[in-house]
């Protein structure tokens, strides 16, 4: 794991940031390396449908965001 904590394990689950520096970082190196190969970059999960993520992530490049309805 890059925060080295399980979202549902209860044990460390406070340590989970998907806001965290370090995944945003990783997030953003990977919309650029798909950009640099003209590769677009789509993101599904929790994250996508975060709104103050959606910002940060339209931000980075991200050409697409797959969310659940509702």
């Amino acid at each position: 794991y890059t925060l080295a904590a399980d979202r549902l394990n209860e044990n460390v689950s406070e340590l989970y940031n998907p806001m965290n520096p370090a995944v945003l970082k990783l997030i953003q190196m990977t919309i650029n390396a798909a950009h640099a190969a003209s590769i677009p970059c789509c993101m599904c999960g929790e994250l996508a449908s975060d709104e103050k993520a959606a910002a940060v992530l339209l931000g980075y490049g991200l050409d697409e965001f797959s969310v659940c309805p509702g």
